[in-house]
């Protein structure tokens, strides 16, 4: 083989590997969510700190189960939380505990349940509300939760053949149900023993309603319609919807209401405005942390959110149609709908290192932040797998890496669970050697791995 041919064969190798490893940049790149629809992460290797996350995660939400799909949600506290699915003429239950979401049994109905709602007043007391198919024959079942069991707490057949849709709380004294058929809306009120029908109006108010205090509170219908109880009686208030599905009340002068076609109207106390919708997509339900926080979910998976200014179009980890939502906090909150099970956590996992430079036989320690908690991660390099850290009670872990065998280049360090981080660092002739330093397991980086040359192009993946 003569000179030239040992060059061609050379330059030709060299050509292969730079392939090869600007290919595996690429894919490593690419993070999946739990089955998220559309996954972007962009690399810039000019920071020395990078981190990869898909959209969905990007915006806090992730699919955190789907195999349980649901009508309604109603959480408690972080730790406790309910959601009920009904169809035909049964109502599953499922209940989260502060780990996982498990089935928690079912309640009945005689009659096809056409509607539904789930209201905890706290971990020892609920109610659930079942409604059947309008006509002369309709029925509606309300159920009790004493902390230990669901039991059924009365049925009620309506002359105006209306059937119960929905339910809000107040206390464990005071609530209200609304029962609305094709032409009348009745409201039922609880006083701590009785649930009693109070009024009756012709007001089509069947989506939701949503009490402030004992002496306030609304409810919406599928045409548009507002009613306000002013602590003696309910009566028609104007505003500028076609349709509202859903209301959220964070005072008497300070609420939301959502709906078809992206609705979405806003209360200051004295009016009903019209807000500016980023979607034309229809809005099921809204659930509000405060003036300057709050989401709003609906078909297609839209998700928006509200950050005191104005609502934004958010990209959730689902496309399939999101029936209702509630928030337990700023950085905690669950939805539900035909996809599954949502949860929204804003963390993000953190990976630093000790340098980001360094000559070849360096060793380099590097410390993760916010991951899931005891969970096992991935530590790859240059997508090579080199294997596996635990993370403590907290979400945190150290290991370090020995570049005894490594080449001179640039390393990508990524290390993944669900969602996972990424950090650069570089091995140069002209840079120090960087001693051990930190505690954990040593993990060798392999010879013939280093990144030397990049393109600058963002990996998009479509599951």
């Amino acid at each position: 083989m003569n000179r030239l041919q040992i060059y061609k064969t050379y330059w030709i190798r060299m050509v292969l590997l730079i392939s090869i490893a600007s290919f595996t940049l690429l894919f490593t790149t690419v993070t999946a969510a739990k089955n998220p629809p559309l996954s972007v992460t962009k690399f810039d290797v000019g920071e020395n700190k990078t981190a990869t996350r898909d959209i969905a995660q990007d915006s806090g939400w992730t699919l955190f189960n789907n195999s349980i799909t649901g009508n309604k949600i109603s959480m408690v506290s972080s730790g406790d939380g309910w959601i009920l699915a009904y169809g035909g003429q049964t109502a599953s239950l499922y209940r989260w505990n502060g780990v996982s979401w498990s089935s928690a049994g079912s309640v009945t109905h005689t009659q096809d349940i056409i509607r539904g709602d789930i209201q905890m007043v706290s971990a020892n007391d609920g109610w659930i509300v079942l409604g059947g198919p309008l006509g002369e024959s309709a029925s509606s079942v309300i159920y009790r939760w004493n902390g230990t069991s669901w039991s059924q707490f009365g049925t009620y057949t309506d002359p105006n053949e209306t059937s119960m849709s929905a339910i809000s709380m107040v206390s464990a004294s005071d609530g209200w149900i609304v029962s609305a058929g094709a032409f009348w809306t009745n409201y039922y009120h609880w006083n701590g023993s009785t649930w009693t029908k109070t009024a009756t109006s012709s007001t089509y108010t069947e989506n939701d309603i949503e009490m402030v205090s004992s002496t306030d509170g609304w409810a919406v219908g599928f045409a548009g319609q507002t009613v306000r109880w002013n602590g003696s009686a309910w009566s028609t208030v104007a505003n500028p919807a076609t349709s509202l599905n859903a209301i959220d009340m964070l005072t008497a002068t300070d609420g939301w209401a959502v709906g078809n076609g992206g609705t979405i109207i806003h209360w200051n106390g004295a009016t009903w405005s019209q807000a500016t919708s980023p979607t034309t997509i229809s809005l099921f339900d809204i659930s509000m942390v405060s003036a300057t926080d709050g989401w709003a979910v609906g078909d297609n998976g839209i998700m928006l959110h509200w950050d005191g200014s104005s609502w934004t179009k958010v990209t959730g980890p689902s496309s399939s149609r999101i029936n209702a939502v509630n928030m337990v906090s700023t950085t905690d909150g669950w939805a539900v709908g035909w996809g599954g099970i949502l949860h929204y956590d804003p963390s993000f996992p953190t990976l630093t290192a000790n340098y980001t430079v360094g000559a070849p036989g360096s060793y380099f320690t590097f410390t993760g932040m916010d991951f899931p908690a005891d969970s096992t991660a991935t530590i790859s390099v240059n997508g090579m797998i080199l294997g596996n850290v635990t993370t403590d009670s907290n979400g945190e872990f150290q290991f370090l890496l020995s570049t005894d065998l490594a080449w001179v280049g640039a390393y990508f360090v990524t290390v993944s669970v669900n969602p996972s981080a990424t950090i650069r660092f570089d091995l140069d002739v002209n840079a120090d050697v960087r001693p051990q330093e930190g505690s954990g397991s040593t993990f060798d980086v392999p010879a013939g791995i280093a990144f030397t040359k990049f393109i600058y192009l963002p990996a998009i993946l479509r599951n």
